[in-house]
């Protein structure tokens, strides 16, 4: 039996476990959203964390804007001289990086873009961001010069990932973010840059919140496979002085490798996992703070400048929109915040690979090792007998696997935890509904089993507290009584058959009643006339010889009084009754076969009481008991020893009482 049951402990884990890579094979995206909606409440439950002031963010804000349309009269989009100015006046201060989260596609006009490529050629620490053309439908409808001027713009491809570890079968590439081309910036611009990317932050997860981002593009115009990095790698490329190309991407491993500076882990669609530092966690400075010009600082300017200075000192340094303005609306959900700007998401992932704290996604399997072993360790609680301590610790265990798993977040391990809790609860509520139905069921069966033999009030006993009945058979010490009518035979062959089953009916229902009823006895069984009744069984109490003797003599009165019925209404025979009693120790149990079992007692003990009812007939008493019942009732009731004699089965010859009646 405990066999199976740990097989089916292991089938039910096995089998909550292959729902759980089918759900994730199938991809069901209730399934990702659920645990992504634990994975924020775990993010905003740790709060927000320190970071270093490496990345800083200039605003385009609705300052900016306001500022520049009216004491310059120059609306959006602005000059590129102003962009010039911006990046001149970020290098005076020291910033190592500058990363631009703008597209500069276009031409616009002469002097500001020329102002702007100067700027970039004499400051080689500049990234731009580019915009992506998402489908070959898409640029099908672009005009046919602009077309011409994008596929020649590939200077890019100069920066294309360097590949380790290369998948050869196409079959088994993974599925990268993808474009169909990358816009490159103007001319004058794609060439003193540093280098140019795609800004793209992706889309959201299935909860509707950004938790990744795409470090790699594929760039499906191009022949081959041809994997960009995005605008973030390129920027970290500049801060650590790489020169583009001087890093790779290992396919197997699933790392980008900037030279010697940095490994940055990426699933295998090369999306790398955002590990948020709260809401808008980076400084913002507005565009319009960078320039004394077209500000006045109480204090002085010296005062302003060695803030600013201390600020951007060797920083990298994200030049994005924040405004509200229309067209320049630029905010995504996260964790933190349903309105963060995308720069700020930018500037999160930098921190990350800069400060190397990453969010290690757990492999599937590690997950599924939690489900498995979890789900095994949780059905062992409700091997305990005790339902309300198996909800207990059912509860604490639950608890205890869901803080463990709060402590590896801390710790920047992101176990899965929404289908573990699933998994857990299904079990808990599983196993509640069957030991409730199974308690139910048993307390059926008991009821209707212990019925048979037993007073309700006894029945009653057993159900309100089943420990106190062994399930199988025990030795305990029971008073057995065996009756017998004397001369059956003879009586049976006076009557018809029906007349002798109704009679014998009455006479047993009678006898019942006194065992069962008036003194609290168990009834075993009737073999024809015999009656066999045990005291001290199922429930045992101080006084089960003085409750068998009594019964047994209520039993002889009432079938006196039942003859005297019987002969008035013209039945013309007589008997007398043999009982035979003896206390000792005895197997009790339920004894049987599968297809039939009984509630019954066997040993020495039971067969001594059956030899004693046999010897009434040899001897003068009635009721005789044997001396170990005699020591226990003697107090209460008049015995007189009879004559030593010998039963089958002993040896010795036993010595026994007859039973007159009560003192």
């Amino acid at each position: 039996m405990r066999g199976l049951k740990l097989k089916s402990m292991v089938l039910v884990a096995i089998l909550l476990v292959v729902a759980y890579g089918i759900l994730n094979w199938m991809g069901v995206e209730w399934l990702d959203s659920l645990e992504l909606v634990f994975l924020n409440a775990r993010t905003r439950l740790r709060g927000e964390i320190d970071h270093q002031d490496r990345v800083v963010i200039v605003a385009i804000d609705d300052r900016s804007l306001t500022h520049f349309y009216q004491h310059h009269n120059d609306p959006w989009p602005w000059s590129r001289s102003i962009y010039a100015d911006l990046v001149e006046r970020l290098n005076q201060l020291g910033a190592q990086t500058i990363f631009l989260d703008i597209s500069l596609d276009t031409y616009q006009e002469e002097e500001g873009d020329q102002a702007f490529a100067e700027t970039l050629f004499f400051n080689q620490n500049v990234v731009l961001g580019s915009l992506l053309v998402g489908s070959q439908e898409e640029f099908a409808q672009m005009d046919a010069d602009y077309q011409n001027r994008l596929q020649s713009r590939d200077k890019h491809l100069d920066y294309r990932y360097r590949l380790q570890n290369v998948i050869s079968s196409q079959r088994d590439l993974p599925d990268y973010f993808s474009a169909y081309m990358l816009v490159a910036p103007e001319t004058s611009f794609m060439n003193p840059a540093f280098a140019y990317g795609s800004f793209e932050i992706g889309s959201a997860s299935a909860d509707g919140r950004y938790h990744d981002i795409p470090l790699i593009m594929e760039e499906e115009a191009r022949e081959g496979l041809v994997l960009m990095p995005n605008v973030t790698i390129l920027g970290l490329a500049s801060y650590f002085n790489l020169d583009p190309g001087d890093y790779f991407y290992d396919m197997e491993v699933g790392k980008i490798v900037l030279g010697d500076k940095r490994e940055v882990p990426v699933n295998n669609r090369g999306f790398f996992q955002l590990n948020y530092y709260g809401s808008e966690a980076f400084r913002e400075i507005s565009v319009i703070d960078l320039f004394e010009e077209e500000k006045e600082v109480a204090g002085g300017a010296n005062k302003s400048e060695e803030k600013l200075t201390d600020i951007f000192a060797d920083s990298m340094v994200l030049i994005g929109y924040t405004a509200q303005a229309k067209g320049l609306y630029d905010v995504r959900p996260t964790p933190f915040n349903r309105l963060e700007s995308g720069v700020q998401i930018h500037a999160t992932a930098l921190e990350n690979i800069l400060g190397e704290n990453y969010l290690h996604e757990a492999p599937f399997w590690q997950n599924m090792l939690l489900v498995f072993f979890a789900v095994f360790f949780l059905q062992l609680l409700w091997q305990l007998k005790n339902f309300w301590l198996s909800i207990l610790f059912s509860v604490v265990f639950i608890g205890a696997i869901n803080g463990l798993n709060y402590l590896l977040y801390l710790e920047n391990i992101w176990l899965e935890l929404f289908f573990p809790n699933l998994a857990l609860a299904s079990v808990l509520l599983g196993n509640s509904f069957l030991r409730v139905y199974r308690e139910y069921t048993e307390r059926i069966q008991t009821r209707n089993f212990f019925s048979r033999y037993v007073p309700e009030a006894v029945v009653e006993e057993i159900l309100a507290d089943p420990e106190r009945i062994n399930p199988g058979g025990e030795e305990r010490e029971v008073t057995v009584l065996f009756s017998d009518i004397v001369g059956f035979t003879s009586i049976a062959e006076q009557l018809q058959p029906t007349e002798l089953v109704d009679l014998l009916n009455e006479y047993l229902g009678e006898m019942a009643t006194i065992v069962k009823q008036d003194y609290k006895g168990t009834l075993d069984k009737f073999v024809g006339d015999a009656v066999i009744a045990i005291f001290g069984a199922p429930l045992s109490g101080e006084n089960d010889a003085e409750r068998a003797v009594g019964a047994a003599l209520a039993m002889q009165k009432r079938a006196q009084e039942l003859q005297q019925q019987w002969q008035e209404r013209g039945e013309e025979f007589s008997f007398d009754l043999g009982i035979g009693i003896n206390t000792g120790k005895a197997v009790v149990g339920n004894i049987g076969s599968e297809e039939r079992v009984n509630y019954t007692c066997i040993g020495d003990t039971v067969n001594l009481a059956a030899r004693l009812e046999g010897a009434t007939r040899e001897q003068e008493g009635k009721i005789l008991i044997s001396e170990a019942t005699y020591k226990k009732v003697k107090d209460n009731f008049l015995c007189q020893k009879v004559k030593k004699f010998r039963v089958k089965g002993k040896k010795e010859p036993v010595e026994a009482y007859q039973v007159m009646g009560k003192k």
